[in-house]
């Protein structure tokens, strides 16, 4: 064995052991460590997400209050921003619905006159989708609203913050185009612009 003897042996046996106590120490300790940090991140995470779910609920508030403010901006307007289009309003009721089946539906300004009758949705911010939607609501308007059977049906979108994209998208399904200007509202609808006329289901 060259010399070695069976202490020196044993010696070295001790030392490895030693030194495998104590990689194993710490590795347990490392192990601790990181379930530590792993709950820690998971805590932070789960404060983060309940900051963004409240953040979101913020953002949706403010928009719907400032859906609100253009709801309250157009219904004063709706008499004077239709007698240029040659349509008489008489009378503007904010957020109508109706529960018929098949044709449920919330219109948030309705501008009504002696023949016709203007269906406004108001946003804070208007996107594709909310064009989408309110197309979708006109065509089964008169069926949601029997009363108005008679009438021609038009349709308004109004917006604190319209892209020109959506305001050329929302003229080329026919819709009025409603926008804040100083302290009231304009249709950028141009001159000549012709209405599209929801007088039957499509």
């Amino acid at each position: 064995m060259n010399g070695t003897t069976v202490e020196e042996i044993w010696a070295l046996f001790r030392e490895n052991a030693q030194q495998i106590k104590e990689t194993s120490q710490q590795m347990k300790e490392t192990d601790q460590s990181l379930k530590r940090l792993k709950m820690e991140l998971e805590e932070q995470g789960r404060r983060t997400d309940a900051r963004i779910a409240e953040t979101n609920a913020q953002l949706g508030r403010l928009g719907n209050r400032l859906g609100e403010f253009v709801e309250e901006m157009v219904k004063p307007a709706s008499f004077r921003l239709f007698q240029t289009e040659g349509i008489q309003i008489y009378a503007v009721y904010p957020n109508i619905s109706s529960k018929v089946p098949g044709a449920t539906m919330e219109i948030d300004v309705l501008a009504e006159g002696h023949h016709e009758v203007v269906a406004i949705e108001a946003k804070s911010k208007v996107d594709e989708e909310d064009i989408v939607r309110h197309v979708y609501r006109l065509q089964r308007f008169r069926k949601a609203f029997p009363r108005y059977a008679d009438c021609i049906v038009y349709g308004a979108i109004a917006g604190m913050v319209i892209s020109d994209d959506m305001k050329q998208l929302a003229i080329d399904q026919g819709l009025f185009v409603i926008v804040p200007s100083g302290d009231s509202v304009v249709l950028v609808n141009e001159s000549g612009f012709k209405p599209k006329a929801w007088q039957q289901e499509d």
